[in-house]
């Protein structure tokens, strides 16, 4: 893991968003948006990184949190079957 103080200017080339959890700007994604072709668990977080890289520069929100619902009951009306779309 990378510590939050670390200098990443050095590592922007090696740096890519990988995981369900990531935030950004709304005025990049209406500039980048993901490609559409490919699907969850194909590399699209990965694929749209590499190209937000060439203008723009990554860093960490050491402000930010995340939290989830272990309780997998709570999260029910979440979840969409067939007969829902």
């Amino acid at each position: 893991m990378i510590d939050y103080e670390c200098d990443t200017s050095l590592l922007q080339i090696y740096i890519y968003i990988s995981g369900s959890y990531w935030v950004s700007k709304k005025y990049v994604m209406d500039e980048i948006p993901l490609n559409e072709n490919l699907l969850h668990g194909q590399g699209e977080d990965v694929e749209w990184s590499q190209r937000v890289s060439k203008k723009y520069t990554f860093s960490f929100n050491k402000h930010s949190t995340v939290s989830l619902l272990k309780n997998k009951s709570m999260s029910n009306h979440f979840v969409f079957t067939n007969n829902d779309l």
